[in-house]
């Protein structure tokens, strides 16, 4: 999940309003650098990518991003007409904007940006040394027991007879 901060950075500004003008969805937060609420929810929003990740969808290819309005320009920037108030989280896909009204904690805005974003589950993983390794290690481990135990067959049948 890239993250773009838009505190006056050009690049990061040309690639939020291009998203915007290609009706592509973007999550963006606006905050104030003077408000206690906004710094409340800073790490909430720096461990995003981590916890998002974390509960098992892939979320590589989708932009969050991070608005400071006080050092902004609103001229330039494009989708902030609906936002009334800081801090705001909103789903912004052209002009309009679904406000996140819910919980400011890192679980409850990832299930927003994973709902909002519709962000596909990672495929189940076989960690290492899982259930594939598995099933070959006891193949090999009856294929040698089965050729134990017909060795030793063979050796008391032979000597049986050599007694005979």
């Amino acid at each position: 999940m890239r993250s773009l901060d838009l505190q006056g950075s050009n690049s990061d500004l040309e690639r939020y309003n291009y998203k915007l003008d290609q009706n592509q969805p973007i999550i963006a937060k606006f905050h104030s650098t003077s408000c206690t609420a906004c710094k409340a929810i800073e790490k909430s929003w720096i461990e995003l990518p981590k916890v998002i990740k974390e509960m098992g969808y892939d979320a590589k290819k989708y932009d969050i991003a991070n608005i400071n309005v006080d050092r902004l320009n609103n001229n330039k920037l494009h989708g902030w007409q609906n936002i009334r108030y800081v801090p705001t989280i909103a789903n912004i896909n052209g002009n309009k904007a679904n406000i996140y009204n819910g919980d400011m904690d890192t679980l409850s805005i990832a299930q927003f940006i994973i709902k909002e974003y519709k962000i596909p589950r990672l495929r189940n993983r076989i960690p290492y040394g899982g259930k594939n390794r598995t099933k070959k290690r006891t193949k090999k481990r009856t294929k040698k027991r089965t050729k134990k135990r017909t060795k030793k067959r063979t050796k008391i049948i032979k000597h049986k007879k050599k007694r005979v």
